[in-house]
Formats: structure tokens, sequence, C-alpha cells
């Protein structure tokens, strides 16, 4: 519940305690000690944080109706204004389905992906190839209709949850090509396992045609981890007792065995082609 503002004293949005619950009384302590008591059960004012999440479950739960453009772009400045004032409200918007996406359908910010004019980040390379597959489309051609700049849009997106980067994903080792090697770990009972591998999906289907673009992507993605990085390592322990074996990870043999690497005009090689 909130406390009534000078213009609402009802709301079904916000539902406001009834006035005269902390304004009766025979004395002003009385009406001052009924408001700290309700102050410290969780009553507050309503702020802006809490208007935009009122706004949020008006127009943005998926399945509801969706707002047309302009109350859309109204909504999104707003959104934008709340986050730079108060970035750890950022996590506000994760559940709400508040960007029109290319697919001409609304999505959660995890729904998104970003690349130029919002976000120079080459993904459009990995995701448009798979078509309707993908699990993330771009921002829809809306957006280059508002006036709000692409990269304070783009950085709005990102804050609240928007992919900018190719995603490496945690994964168990069963598809391995090492497995056997793996489970032969010394132990009999697995009482303090460790199965661990990791690989970005869908990315061994499109390096059977690849591209320059999406060579670069996958170039700048491994150059990016950092040096202690275990992604490009898989781990497999029955217990803590016998120790662990090690192996390279699903996205290392992805890489290795694959043809990504440009080597001359419409040609592409391997790694271990390309030592040669």
């Amino acid at each position: 519940c909130y406390f009534p503002s000078p213009n609402f004293e009802h709301d079904e949005v916000l539902p406001r305690v009834a006035i005269g619950v902390y304004t009766s009384g025979k004395s002003k302590t009385q009406q001052e000690d009924a408001r700290r008591f309700l102050e410290a059960i969780g009553v507050r004012d309503v702020g802006e944080a809490e208007q935009v999440e009122a706004i949020l479950k008006q127009r943005y739960i998926k399945g509801s109706k969706a707002p047309d453009e302009k109350t859309h772009f109204r909504d999104l400045e707003r959104f934008i204004k709340l986050v730079e004032d108060e970035p750890g409200k950022a996590k506000l918007f994760a559940p709400y389905a508040i960007f029109m996406r290319s697919r001409n359908d609304w999505g959660t910010p995890s729904d998104v992906y970003l690349d130029v004019p919002y976000s120079e980040t080459g993904l459009s390379a990995f995701y448009l190839p798979q078509g309707n597959n993908a699990d993330r489309a771009s921002l829809g051609k809306l957006y280059e209709q508002f006036t709000i700049p692409p990269d304070k849009l783009g950085k709005f997106a990102k804050a609240v949850g928007a992919n900018d980067q190719l995603e490496i994903t945690e994964v168990n080792c069963s598809n391995n090509p090492q497995l056997d090697f793996l489970m032969n770990v010394p132990g009999e009972r697995y009482t303090s396992p460790i199965n661990r591998d990791f690989v970005i999906h869908g990315l061994e289907q499109l390096l059977s045609q690849p591209t320059v673009e999406l060579a670069r992507l996958v170039w700048r993605t491994m150059c990016a981890l950092p040096n202690d990085s275990n992604r490009l390592q898989a781990r497999f322990r029955k217990s803590a007792a016998n120790g662990s074996r090690y192996a390279d990870s699903q996205l290392v043999h992805i890489l290795r065995r694959h043809s990504w690497i440009p080597y001359a005009i419409g040609r592409f090689v391997s790694p271990p082609e390309e030592d040669k």
C-alpha cells in the first residue's frame, strides 16, 4: 500500500491507505505514531519508481494490449530517465515486454540483442542467419522514428538486460568429444561431483557456412575472455578426494574442427590448417 498524494486518495493500480487511518486521533502525537507504524510495516509514498512499475503492469505484461507509438515513446523516455537517475532500478524491467522487436512482436530485455545503430556488437552476424529460430531479435524499426538518440537507447537496453555479447553457456560434459577420458576419473561415489563444460548454442551450425562478420564476432568474443577464464576447459569430478579430470571445452572443439578463419577471398580455414 501507499500513502495518499494530493491528487490521489483512491487508486486501483497503487492502492492507497485511507487517510483517516493516520489523521484521526485525539492528538498530533497519536497521528504521528500511526504514520510511523504504517511506514515501519512497509507503507510508503508513491515515487517515480512506483509509478513506472504501475505503467509496466498496465501496459507491458506479456499478453496485454500493446500501447500505441506515442504512448510507448513517452513511456520509454520515462523508463530511461528513471534508470539514469536510479541505476539500481534497472532490474525492475526484466519481466516486462518493453521492446518492440524486429519480428513485430514485443519482448522482454532478455529477448533482445543489440547491434548498430544502438551498439556496435556484431551480433547480427550470429542471430540473423538463424531467422525465427533465434532466441533473440533486434530492436524494431519503430525506434528509428523516435527522437531518442540510438546510443542512449542502447545504453538503457543494455542496463535492463538486452544482450550485447555472444553468450557462452555452461552445460554438462555429455557432448564433449573427450567424455570417456573425463568420466574415467578415479572414484566410485559421487560425493562432491563437478560436471562442467561450455558451449555457444547454435554456433556449430553457423560455422558450416561462415562469414567474415561471424568470424570477427567469434574472434572478438574469444579475445575478450579473461586470461584465467575456465570457459576453454571442461571439468569432471566424482569426489574431492579423487580429484578432477580436465579436457578442452566443447567450445574449443567446435572452433578447432570447423573452417571459420578467413584465409583468402571466399575461403576459410580451420585453426590447424591456418598453422600450416
